[in-house]
């Protein structure tokens, strides 16, 4: 028998983003509160903020009444989306589950459109129109056909494309994208570049970043990590290659060890062997003998953002652009699982 009102989740992951989640958490939930079979899940991915005193002291009602169902989890060190979007997709118990980014506003009633939108159409997925990459990611999909493509891909890591990624693989098996456009309910919080990737591998473990200017369109760009390892991109921004004009690999990213003495910053990798970037005049010039280039040590805060989206922006469109001739995968997806891990239901000052 057909649900009048199907049940819908609306799930939310929050590392660090407390600030968000006090203006985003409570209007949404009041936003929505009069759809009848309705639940938000709050999944706390290892946040060192005060997110748990926030929430018990301030949503506690909503906790009581199960509308709200909040977990902790510390499965990981460092944001990873795919996976903690997998978690809280998989905790959630809706027929119909919409992820929410913490930055992001619900806007009055959208549970209710959600619910019309699945009634009247079958066989799709549900996103708005792509004009902003702030909400690109609010995707609301029947449950059982999220587990059917075993989720969001995990070994996509940091930022971008994971979402576009799902919705290739949802084309190719016949899915329809729905797209809407009602700017009611496409509201959400502006902030810098920083937030984005601030709680991933690269924002809590870069050291530094040099670059080496080749040709107009070239650059090298070698990112140290605080471990001593390091990666070296060849970057290509040439609208002559098969890229839509976007930037890309030129070649292979590099992985090597790095450590700095008074000579400069020794590479090492096992296919190019060791090289020293010597240091110059300046404290922030760098002359490399073997490639006979200059690096410069990126003190630009805008330009040492806009490398590391670059760099992780680049590394997952590879895998979401499988999908443009709207082909099958030959590969499995997170073939050993999905949002694998252990969540703890926190529920009135209480750990269940």
């Amino acid at each position: 028998m057909k649900k009048d009102h199907l049940k819908i989740s609306f799930c939310t992951v929050s590392m660090n983003r407390l600030d968000h989640l006090k203006a985003t958490m409570a209007r949404n939930i009041e936003d929505n509160i009069s759809y009848p079979n309705l639940e938000f899940v709050l999944l706390n991915y290892n946040s060192s903020d005060d997110i748990d005193r926030w929430v018990l002291d301030n949503l506690s009602q909503y906790l009581d009444s199960a509308i709200l169902k909040y977990y902790k989890t510390t499965a990981s060190e460092h944001f990873k989306r795919s996976h903690s979007r997998n978690m809280a997709f998989k905790l959630a118990s809706g027929d119909i589950l919409c992820n929410v980014d913490a930055d992001n506003f619900l806007g009055s009633e959208f549970a209710f459109f959600i619910n019309e939108t699945f009634q009247s159409n079958e066989n799709i997925f549900m996103v708005p129109v792509f004009t902003k990459r702030d909400f690109m990611g609010r995707v609301c999909i029947r449950k059982e056909d999220f587990e059917s493509m075993n989720g969001f891909d995990e070994s996509m890591q940091g930022y971008g494309f994971e979402d576009l990624e799902l919705y290739g693989r949802l084309k190719a098996e016949g899915f329809v994208q729905f797209e809407y456009d009602d700017p009611s309910y496409l509201n959400f919080i502006s902030h810098s570049h920083i937030d984005r990737f601030n709680n991933d591998y690269i924002g809590k473990n870069l050291d530094s970043i040099l670059i080496s200017y080749i040709h107009p369109n070239e650059t090298k760009a070698v990112y140290l990590f605080k471990d001593s390892n390091y990666e070296e991109v060849h970057l290509l921004d040439d609208e002559s290659v098969d890229s839509d004009g976007l930037i890309e690999f030129k070649s292979a990213p590099t992985f090597g060890k790095w450590v700095v003495d008074g000579k400069g910053i020794h590479l090492e990798n096992k296919k190019e062997g060791k090289r020293i970037l010597g240091f110059c005049e300046h404290v922030a010039v760098f002359h490399c003998d073997q490639d006979r280039q200059i690096y410069y040590m990126v003190d630009d805060q805008a330009l040492n953002h806009s490398l590391i989206l670059i760099k992780t922006e680049v590394e997952n469109r590879k895998k979401y652009e499988r999908h443009k001739k709207g082909e099958k995968l030959d590969i499995q997806i997170n073939p050993q699982g999905f949002g694998l891990g252990d969540a703890n239901r926190i529920h009135s000052r209480k750990i269940y």
